[in-house]
């Protein structure tokens, strides 16, 4: 429920694993702990581990709990996974979400990926521009920037962002989206 990351109060994760689509998974930290809990949820075809009810239940509580105190909750969506991974099998985890964020409206959800062509392909199947849920890019050099900061302008998210991690080289981010 409660995290360390310094702009989000929370972290959810639908599912565990994931495919390296850039440099900036080559030292994944998610795929290393996910080494060291024992898992084996890296790789093409690799199992998504997806997470319990009991889990899904949790962010319920975090929204009437944002509700009462009035205070920004932030979530940050599947730390230990990409949620727009292009697999058939999160097909009903992806709708699923969908609808909790659409359940909890004292939540900012905030979605990072390095696959902001999916985000743009099934955003319209998912969500019609909910004012809680944010959409990122992570944009580890400029060769990335280029790529996915121009798609992700297109998606209509609510608050749209640019994660600069890792910092693998450069990037201009004026360059990036007036090119």
């Amino acid at each position: 429920a409660n995290t360390k990351i310094a702009w989000a109060t929370s972290t959810f994760n639908a599912w565990r694993g994931c495919v390296e689509v850039s440099p900036a998974c080559a030292n994944c930290y998610a795929r290393e702990l996910d080494k060291r809990w024992g898992g084996k949820r890296w790789g093409k075809d690799a199992p998504r581990t997806i997470a319990s009810e009991s889990y899904w239940r949790q962010p319920l509580a975090w929204n009437r709990e944002a509700q009462k105190s009035g205070e920004p909750w932030r979530v940050f969506v599947n730390s230990m996974s990409d949620f727009f991974e292009d697999r058939h099998d999160l097909s009903e985890p992806r709708a699923r979400l969908a609808e909790l964020v659409k359940r909890t409206p004292y939540l900012t959800w905030m979605l990072l990926t390095k696959r902001p062509e999916m985000a743009l392909r099934l955003w319209p199947c998912l969500w019609d521009t909910p004012p809680n849920l944010w959409l990122g890019v992570t944009a580890e050099d400029h060769q990335r920037a280029d790529e996915r900061v121009p798609v992700l302008l297109q998606v209509p998210a609510a608050v749209r962002f640019v994660s600069y991690e890792p910092a693998l080289g450069e990037v201009n981010l004026a360059r990036a989206v007036y090119r």
